[in-house]
């Protein structure tokens, strides 16, 4: 196993802990060179994700395995993290348990799991030169023998009645939170407003009606990857889309429609505001093909196409995350393109508010 001692950049918080009060582990670069004062702890099969009450582990891909501890007494919040159900899906399931030991200068201990026959386990900390296991509950210590009241003269002494505490009490609990979301496939949905005007229908009762260049529902498809992460809290990457957009308008006496396929290439980011929640920016360029615009009236019917002219758009929204697979990303759209129809150039600028849901990998 590879001996990291706690570096301070990633463990800083028991760094700065064991700099004010000394009960936290070691910031020395190098636990093979830490001072004759000091113990050393290693994790086998376990990891260690407090030490005094202060977190020295930043997540399962980065963690320390070793530490330098002063001496003393230290108590140390362990996770024991194992594949549960559908182990080619990624869920992981996470037990905890707290051990504490006496850390003697000079010596070395290492923390291990002994699984029972049930399936549950106990931490058990080895004195890694004797191989000898070492007192690590924290239950406190029992009481000093008294004597009872008016115990006749040679009576026996008894000691308080105490209750055996399990070594280690072990906390099971699931984590199906992606560490990095943002690469899967998604459905998407909504609606959008603006443009030229294409049409305008006079009803019976006075009312008008309008087919807009940019208005019409959107149902689209779309698939992200977001493969780059600064600290876990900054996602980076692209996405594909590929969507449906129609209006329409209509009378008794006629109707009209405007039907184009937008794809969207983009470039986005995602920035988490908490474990679940995250404010998510996108930029790209949008192509609409298969433009048509369709009208009939009591005179015939008549269809124009359209060529799409690709233009610059642009998201703002939310992105939050459900279960393992399972996240909403709710957004703005800015979509700047235009039309071309024989000669003429037609505004399909809009904006829009879309739905989507995502099944991430």
């Amino acid at each position: 196993m590879r001996e990291m001692s706690v570096a301070p950049g990633r463990t800083w918080g028991a760094a700065i802990l064991f700099a004010i009060c000394g009960c936290a582990a070691s910031p020395s670069p190098d636990a093979r060179h830490a001072s004759a004062a000091s113990a050393h702890i290693v994790a086998t099969g376990l990891l260690i994700d407090s030490i005094d009450g202060t977190s020295v582990r930043g997540s399962i891909a980065d963690a320390q395995t070793s530490f330098a501890l002063p001496a003393g007494k230290h108590e140390l919040g362990i996770s024991r993290h194992v594949f549960g159900p559908g182990v080619g899906e990624g869920r992981i399931r996470s037990e905890y348990a707290t051990a504490c030991i006496e850390a003697t200068a000079g010596r070395s201990y290492a923390a291990e799991a002994v699984v029972n026959g049930d399936g549950s386990w106990t931490t058990v900390v080895r004195d890694v030169a004797t191989g000898a296991p070492v007192p690590a509950s924290c239950a406190p210590a029992p009481g000093p023998l008294v004597a009872q009241a008016a115990a006749a003269d040679g009576a026996a002494l008894v000691a308080p009645e105490t209750v055996a505490l399990p070594v280690a009490t072990a906390v099971a609990g699931i984590d199906e939170r992606p560490e990095r979301p943002g690469t899967g496939l998604a459905l998407r949905s909504g609606f959008a407003l603006g443009g030229d005007r294409l049409v305008t229908v006079q009803l019976s009762n006075g009312q008008t009606q309008h087919l807009d260049a940019g208005s019409g529902v959107t149902f689209a498809l779309a698939g992200t990857v977001t493969p780059f992460w600064a600290r876990k809290r900054f996602g980076f990457g692209f996405g594909l889309e590929v969507g449906w957009k129609y209006d329409e308008i209509g009378a008794s006496n006629g109707d009209a429609s405007f039907r184009r396929f937008p794809i969207v290439a983009t470039a986005h980011m995602l920035a988490r505001v908490s474990k679940v929640w995250y404010v998510k920016l996108a930029a790209g360029v949008e192509q609409d093909i298969g433009c048509q615009f369709s009208i009939s009236d009591s005179l015939g019917q008549g269809d124009v196409g359209l060529e799409g002219q690709p233009g610059p758009m642009g998201d703002l929204g939310l992105y939050y995350l459900f279960g393992r697979h399972g996240a909403l990303d709710l957004a703005v759209r800015y979509a700047h393109v235009r039309y071309a129809v024989d000669g003429a150039s037609v505004d399909g600028s809009s904006v829009g508010a879309l739905l989507a849901l995502h099944y991430e990998i």
